[in-house]
């Protein structure tokens, strides 16, 4: 096997977070990979570990005068898991990973190296946020068995920090396969790009959700169940993407339309003026939304409800 890399399908599952500090009294060699972009405790805590503990995934010149915001890697003990509990929990800090014991520090930092520059679909570079665990899991889900395989490399498992001390744990399948071409510089396809805008658009489905609940005391229009509910949100939200709204503001006023106009706004001849403003193609989604705006303004109360 020495020139083949291993394929792999992912296994999700859920972890009490206590399972990190029992695999490391077993021990299981246990990393994390931290990003310390939007956490500033991140470089300072590193810096307080050994060379033998912790790197920043960035070298040269860069691993310094990018240090504030860099990815690092470092090794986990029960002390640094108290330290991320206590500081960052609750954040997009980053997540751990297990390898083998016999897996080093410099070896793994040469692994993730390899991925902190990728090329789009088109061919351009694009530096890649992989330590983020937003980032993480829809990446993978855009992956062939042998891209994972190749990102996988010595890692065992990732574990992503999750609700209700809560871990998210991915693993593997092994079987024989052969190395991706041109594995050099990682190449993104459709079908990542694909994953990635699917991912987004169900975060935002779920932070218009909870506003929703905030604003409205019933939402029983939307569904019976918050999982019908959901899919109501998303298939208004990919409305208001068909007739150009994208704005994350302009979509939220698009799902309001819901509540005060009626569910099936578009379909009901009295509100055949929202469907002439929204299939006008000389405006843009946010000029859509203010002349929808400005006409509610004037109506009557008895107008809107028919």
């Amino acid at each position: 096997m020495s020139n083949q890399l291993l394929q792999l399908d992912c296994r999700i599952e859920n972890a009490p977070a206590e399972c990190l500090r029992e695999a490391i009294l077993i021990g299981r060699q246990v990393f994390a990979l931290l990003d310390a972009c939007d956490e500033p405790l991140i470089p300072a805590k590193l810096v307080s570990l050994s060379r033998e503990d912790s790197v920043s995934l960035y070298k040269g010149a860069a691993e310094y005068d990018l240090c504030c915001v860099a990815p690092y890697l470092a090794r986990v003990n029960e002390s640094l898991i108290d330290w991320i509990d206590k500081n960052i929990a609750g954040t997009p800090w980053g997540y751990y990973f297990t390898v083998p014991n016999d897996a080093t520090l410099s070896g793994i930092r040469t692994h993730f190296r390899r991925f902190l520059e990728v090329k789009d679909p088109s061919g351009v570079k694009l530096y890649f946020r992989f330590y983020d665990p937003r980032v993480l899991l829809p990446f993978l889900r855009g992956c062939t068995s042998v891209e994972r395989s190749f990102f996988f490399g010595q890692i065992e498992e990732f574990y992503l920090p999750a609700k209700d001390q809560q871990l998210t744990v991915i693993g593997i399948e092994r079987v024989d396969s052969e190395a991706p071409k041109n594995a050099a510089v990682f190449q993104m396809t459709p079908k990542h790009m694909a994953s990635f805008e699917q991912t987004q658009l169900e975060h935002y489905v779920e932070r218009q959700h909870v506003r929703l609940q905030e604003q409205h005391s019933d939402l029983a229009i939307l569904g019976e169940t918050p999982e019908m509910q959901l899919r109501t949100i998303e298939k208004v939200v990919e409305d208001a993407f068909c007739y150009g709204i994208v704005g994350e503001q302009d979509v939220a006023f698009y799902l309001d339309l819901v509540f005060e106009l009626s569910p099936n706004f578009i379909k009901e001849s009295r509100f055949d003026w929202v469907l002439a403003i929204l299939t006008r193609t000389d405006l843009d989604g946010t000029r859509k939304i203010e002349l929808i705006n400005e006409r509610l303004s004037l109506m009557q109360p008895k107008e809107l409800d028919g």
